[in-house]
């Protein structure tokens, strides 16, 4: 859902404005609390048999990019790394993203035969019922080469995310509510890069 603390977040939808501008005339409401909402949701528990089913297809998709990640090297094929991400046969829920280079740039997600060079910016993406994970790196040998490209990446980027991973993991309890966690972690963010 997006949220906002200044704007009504009734009025903010997420759908394709096309479809908004279409239905101008219509009385439009973001209704999605109806469905996910921890106070008023129809869909706020799950039973053991949809857990079982939703982790899967999470571990299906952290397992597809480890493999993929393992996999990078320099000259290899995007489309080499899409097949990767595509695991079990299973229908992906978001488009394989396997992209290199300043292609991605201009929003080309799907895989082509473009070949990794050192350097480059990669991005990985893969999804199935349950579960969705996303990688974006640079395709270096070694931390030196890394510095030079980006001298601040490591100092205002990599230890604050991992700092707030491991926040997460530490703090996250059975019962918390995701509103909960999410101002923990907004918190912790705020107070590691000095926001």
């Amino acid at each position: 859902m997006f949220t906002s603390k200044a704007q009504n977040n009734y009025t903010l939808i997420e759908i394709l404005n096309f479809i908004v501008e279409a239905l101008k005339n219509a009385k439009i409401v973001n209704a999605s609390s109806l469905f996910i909402d921890v106070s008023i949701g129809v869909r706020t528990t799950n039973n053991s048999n949809e857990i079982a089913h939703y982790e899967y297809g999470a571990k299906l998709a952290s397992s597809s990019m480890l493999k993929a990640l393992n996999a990078i090297n320099v000259d290899i094929k995007e489309s080499f790394l899409g097949n990767i991400l595509n695991a079990d046969g299973q229908p992906n829920n978001v488009v394989t993203i396997a992209a290199t280079g300043k292609r991605f740039e201009y929003a080309n997600f799907y895989p082509t035969n473009k070949r990794i060079k050192l350097g480059d910016p990669i991005s990985l993406t893969t999804g199935y019922k349950g579960g969705l994970s996303s990688k974006l790196g640079l395709l270096l040998k070694m931390k030196n080469n890394f510095l030079l490209l980006k001298k601040d990446y490591i100092d205002k980027v990599a230890i604050p995310y991992y700092q707030a991973v491991v926040y997460w993991l530490e703090n996250i309890k059975v019962g918390m509510s995701g509103g909960t966690l999410y101002k923990l972690i907004e918190e912790t963010s705020k107070s590691t890069i000095g926001i």
